[in-house]
């Protein structure tokens, strides 16, 4: 069920790029058809491909033409309704570019499984606990006694040397599951509470979170994958992004080194800023002036890119995000109720949860594998506030704990000693943010309705455009 919505959500993206990726396809498919019939292969049946692929071009290109007369006519949200029929049509061409998405999400999430959990012991340069080191040995020792008395195979201990207070388990199943704690952890908890980490990332590996994380992984890798195929035109790194990706999909069984990098690569693609690798390639020219020149036959694609970017970002922000989002909290908050009633102590895990505020660097892509509550500081990049979100509040988790320890008003208190935050909210706040509350929801729900209309007709000029040059060259 969680790997279906994750699925459904990174198919989602294909709504975006069908009006750039169908056209692309159909453009190779007849070109491919074209070369079939000029070497004398199968000619008929290919000249009819093309036929066919041309024909459907025109006949959405028709629907093109009759949007664009309905439009003149919207003169009130009444005239809306004149558009309705047109973009109908117009939306088979999503059909391509949602099937393509989906069979690379199943591709992304059968080699991340492979991995196992191996490309972010990579990452993180995580190593096997040393034998003449008490605590390390220990904690093997501790997680597992913790393993056993759960029913599942011990996973495998890795410490990761950072001074970072957090711990993750990790892998596919819990045959091959592995269990990150930092160094920091190790030094600043004490044994009650490393306890109830211990038990909480058992809880998880038994509740079959692993697979549901690898899920969740291969969706936020699609997005970045769909950033890498709009920046082809005007980003040389998309290139080797785009090479990375088919060179580990097409291994078999590819190594924990080669997924860790095409996972690198595609979380920069998340973040990558094209301007950024426009004055790049401006700095390799003796003149300014002279790369300006250079690049001007470019300006058309970057702003495409640009604008395809901003509307992918708001299309995933406002209605493929909420869900991802409910799905991994709902998640992490059923197995933490599942682990506090495996005599596990919830107030040990609560106070353990609140010193859990860092994610060790170079894992921040990751955020939502880890334990601890990463916080929102000022200059996040876009990967790591999008992967915070993803986890519930502190607050929330807290709450949950010590009412299953049997004292539900402590949360509060805690909340207000940590944070130094009042219990109760003024009763005007309250009134002022009812208020707001009133005068804000029509607005986002009139935003949404923007940006869904907005997206519509940037998608429908892109793919006019494409279409067109389906039409024209085969």
């Amino acid at each position: 069920m969680y790997s279906l919505i994750c699925l459904l959500v990174a198919a989602g993206i294909g709504v975006v790029l069908s009006s750039f990726l169908t056209p692309l396809l159909l453009l190779v498919a007849g070109l491919a058809l074209r070369f079939i019939a000029h070497v004398g292969l199968s000619a008929d049946l290919a000249n009819a491909g093309i036929a066919t692929i041309k024909g459907w071009a025109h006949y959405q290109l028709d629907n093109f033409s009759r949007l664009v007369d309905s439009i003149q006519y919207i003169h009130s949200f009444d005239g809306l309704a004149l558009t309705f029929g047109p973009f109908a049509k117009l939306s088979t061409v999503m059909v391509p570019a949602l099937l393509m998405i989906a069979v690379v999400w199943m591709q992304l999430r059968v080699v991340n499984l492979q991995a196992g959990g191996g490309d972010l012991i990579e990452i993180l340069s995580a190593r096997a606990p040393r034998s003449n080191d008490l605590d390390e040995r220990r904690l093997a020792n501790l997680l597992e006694a913790t393993a056993i008395a759960a029913g599942i195979p011990a996973p495998r201990l890795f410490v990761v040397d950072q001074s970072v207070i957090n711990a993750a388990a990790i892998g596919s199943s819990a045959r091959n599951a592995s269990v990150l704690v930092t160094r920091g952890l190790i030094e600043a908890l004490p044994r009650a509470e490393i306890e109830a980490v211990m038990g909480r990332l058992i809880a998880a590996i038994c509740a079959g979170d692993l697979a549901v994380a690898q899920s969740v992984d291969a969706t936020f890798q699609s997005f970045g994958l769909a950033l890498t195929l709009i920046d082809l035109p005007v980003r040389l790194s998309a290139w080797r992004t785009l090479a990375g990706v088919a060179l580990v999909s097409l291994t078999p069984f590819a190594s924990p080194k080669a997924v860790a990098r095409m996972a690198a690569r595609l979380d920069d693609s998340l973040q990558a800023d094209t301007i950024v690798d426009v004055d790049k390639f401006l700095e390799r020219f003796p003149s300014r002036l002279l790369g300006q020149i250079v690049l001007a036959p470019l300006l058309p694609f970057i702003i495409i890119s640009a604008l395809f970017k901003m509307v992918l970002f708001l299309w995933t922000s406002l209605f493929m995000g909420p869900p991802l989002s409910l799905m991994w909290r709902s998640r992490c908050l059923w197995t933490d109720a599942t682990a506090a009633r495996r005599n596990l102590d919830p107030q040990e895990l609560a106070s353990a949860l609140g010193k859990l505020t860092e994610v060790p660097k170079g894992a921040q892509s990751r955020a939502y594998l880890f334990l601890g509550h990463p916080l929102k500081q000022r200059g996040a990049d876009s990967t790591t506030s999008m992967t915070t979100a993803l986890v519930p509040s502190f607050r929330t988790r807290t709450r949950q704990l010590l009412a299953l320890a049997g004292n539900p008003g402590a949360a509060d208190a805690e909340r207000s000693t940590m944070f130094g935050q009042p219990r109760r909210m003024p009763i005007a706040l309250r009134v002022l943010m009812a208020v707001l509350v009133t005068i804000l929801v029509p607005l986002v729900m009139a935003l949404i309705a923007l940006v869904g209309y907005l997206t519509l007709i940037t998608m429908t000029l892109a793919l006019a455009g494409g279409l067109s040059l389906v039409a024209m060259l085969i």
